[in-house]
């Protein structure tokens, strides 16, 4: 740009200088030409009125005056006739010049001039003429060749000035192009400052009045994209973020199958490489179906929910087409993975709950039933037999309350679920356990089984909790015991923690068990268990106990040697 604006003014100063010397040498052309002129008129003037005076030898006039004016290229003294009469150029033979324009005029007028080619000289001459009487005139001429001379000094002149003034120029506009163009070039290096994400104000500021809208205009346009450009780059960087944090798995494909954006769980999840945007995604479903399912979608155009287990782990695919329009063909879609092992499980446990609830809820049932229709029947003949029914009716009766009491426990627990009364509340556990074990003593003593409590130690929690865990592990402890056998519960208490321990001498539990102890309905021993009256919940409310006052619970077994739980809970600051 800069070398254009230089190129425009320097060729705008030639013209203007080309132009302005046209005019001079015109001008100074014919001031010369008027100033010779005036000059021979006023030279033939001085020689007609000599001439007047003296009545010389014309040849001899002719000659002498041209000798004494040497700037005078010729003198003439013509007859009217056309008779050359003298002439300071030549002697002999002339030709008419009675058809001269300046012979003619000065005889008609007085006074004569022209300008043309002299072939008696061969040069260009200016002839002016002055009548000395009815039959003479006088002719001075003056060779133009000086003229020449004179023009081609002011061209000389003009063309230096036009060379100095062309170099001025190019220096002036060059300079005043770098101070008018610098703070557009300041803008473009801001802007592309900006492109490049270094954002500085265009503080940029011009002489030129001219330019301070355009500046501004700039700088305007420089805040808006800055501003659109952090606000894309905000946009980025929470999306970024988004797609790195999420725990779902998300696949952008184009209709042709190409990764156009996967996040890092997809990748895990799926096994992707980490650079596969820009690829074919199906060179790497590896699991059957899933090729299938993507095609479909984009085939279709249709959305799809399917499951696929992935190793160990179930996992849940959506999919759905991208359209650029509602009645447009899909243009990729959009692909999202969920884990839904958790939720198969629970799912399985539902199931698994629902057929242990019915299967204990069906045997006192049918026990129930079975009794209820001897008695009604008669089988029962005497009060013995119909005693034994009543009994045995009732057991099952007491049972199906058990029960129906400890799944009301669980829904509460599972619901987490506080009653007003279970504020929390500085509690002794040796207490607590003495309370526990004399409550126990009647079962305890009719299994012959022998309870001990020791040790020290308090918390704070809700005493209903605490009270309901703990007497369900010494109720457990007391029912899967052997006759003669014994129950410990050993208190420990440490600055961080208070430990409770439950010992006791039972039947044990197969090391391949012990983990499941925990679950609903779980029972090693079936048939003990509905002997003793269990109903394979106990340890499960005592573990949602334990879980809901941030504590831990770990149990220890050895078969036909005995069972020891452990729960630890944070223990509550010594007294002042």
């Amino acid at each position: 740009m800069k070398r254009r604006i230089v190129l425009i003014i320097s060729v705008l100063v030639v013209l203007s200088l080309l132009v302005t010397g046209i005019m001079t040498v015109t001008v100074a052309n014919r001031q010369y030409r008027e100033e010779s002129k005036v000059y021979l008129s006023d030279l033939a003037e001085l020689l007609a009125q000599e001439y007047r005076e003296n009545s010389p030898d014309p040849a001899a006039f002719a000659a002498n005056s041209a000798r004494a004016l040497n700037k005078v290229q010729r003198i003439s003294i013509i007859a009217r006739d056309g008779t050359v009469l003298g002439d300071s150029v030549s002697v002999g033979e002339f030709d008419d010049h009675s058809e001269r324009p300046e012979i003619v005029e000065a005889f008609r007028s007085g006074s004569g001039q022209d300008i043309r080619y002299s072939e008696t000289v061969g040069k260009q001459l200016m002839y002016v003429a002055k009548r000395l009487d009815e039959n003479t005139v006088l002719r001075v001429s003056l060779a133009l060749e000086n003229d020449r001379d004179y023009i081609t000094g002011i061209i000389f002149v003009c063309a230096l000035t036009a060379l100095a003034c062309v170099a001025l120029a190019v220096i002036f506009a060059s300079r005043m192009t770098d101070r008018a163009l610098r703070p557009l070039d300041r803008i473009q290096r801001d802007m592309n400052q900006i492109a490049s994400g270094d954002y500085q104000e265009i503080a940029e500021q011009s002489s030129y009045r001219e330019f301070a809208p355009l500046l501004a205009d700039m700088r305007d346009v420089s805040r808006r994209l800055r501003s659109y450009i952090e606000s894309i780059e905000e946009q980025s960087r929470k999306m970024s973020s988004i797609l790195v944090n999420m725990h779902e798995g998300l696949l952008l494909l184009d209709e042709q199958g190409t990764v156009l954006l996967s996040n890092p769980a997809a990748n895990r999840i799926m096994t992707l490489p980490p650079d596969i945007d820009g690829r074919k995604i199906y060179p790497y479903l590896r699991r059957d179906g899933l090729t299938e399912q993507i095609q479909k979608t984009l085939g279709e155009d249709a959305s799809s929910i399917f499951d696929v287990p992935i190793g160990s782990d179930y996992y849940r695919f959506y999919t759905n087409p991208v359209k650029s329009a509602a009645a447009a063909p899909a243009g990729g879609m959009i692909v999202i993975i969920t884990n839904i092992t958790k939720q198969k499980k629970v799912d399985q446990m539902r199931v698994d709950f629902v057929a242990n609830v019915s299967h204990e809820l069906k045997t006192p049932l049918t026990t129930i039933k079975g009794y209820a229709e001897m008695l009604g029947m008669g089988y029962a003949e005497d009060d013995e037999q119909r005693a034994k029914c009543y009994d045995a009716i009732l057991r099952e009766t007491d049972r199906l309350i058990h029960l129906t009491n400890d799944l009301l426990r669980l829904s509460e627990l599972d619901e987490a679920g506080e009653a007003p009364e279970q504020t929390p509340e500085r509690i002794s556990l040796p207490q607590m356990a003495g309370e526990i074990c004399e409550e126990l003593a009647p079962l305890a003593q009719k299994k012959n089984v022998s309870l001990a409590w020791r040790g020290e130690g308090e918390i704070i929690a809700p005493r209903g909790r605490v009270f309901e865990m703990l007497y369900n592990l010494v109720d457990n402890a007391v029912n899967y015991n052997r006759d003669g056998g014994r129950v410990t519960v050993l208190i420990d208490t440490d600055t961080e923690s208070a430990t409770i321990r439950v010992e006791d001498t039972g039947i044990g539990i197969p090391k391949e068990e012990c983990d499941r102890v925990f679950e609903r309905f779980y029972r090693v021993d079936k048939s003990r268990s509905r002997k003793s009256g269990g109903t394979g919940l106990g340890l499960s409310i005592v573990r949602h106990i334990v879980m809901e006052l941030g504590g831990e619970i770990e149990l220890q077994s050895e078969l036909d040697r005995g069972t020891v739980v452990t729960v630890k809970l944070k223990a509550a600051a010594p007294r002042a």
